[in-house]
């Protein structure tokens, strides 16, 4: 169970970094606060990190569960 939900975490995780690759391209990037660019950065590191930082199971619906996403910059 802990396998599965590790898969599913995985791509639950790279659905949410595809969403906001267009803020790493240059021109969008470059066009942001300083502030904002470190906002971006973490969110995206604590995303790539989420497999090492989270114990996700699988609930009896298969529901993903025992998982804490970061908070997305707006």
């Amino acid at each position: 169970e802990q396998t599965q939900g590790l898969k599913l975490l995985r791509i639950k995780r790279n659905n949410l970094l595809s969403e906001c690759d267009y803020i790493m391209c240059s021109d969008v990037y470059n066009n942001l606060t300083t502030e904002k660019q470190n906002e971006w950065t973490i969110y995206r590191q604590a995303l790539r990190d989420l497999t090492t930082t989270q114990s996700p199971s699988i609930n009896t619906d298969g529901d993903l569960i025992n998982v804490v996403y970061p908070i997305k910059p707006v």
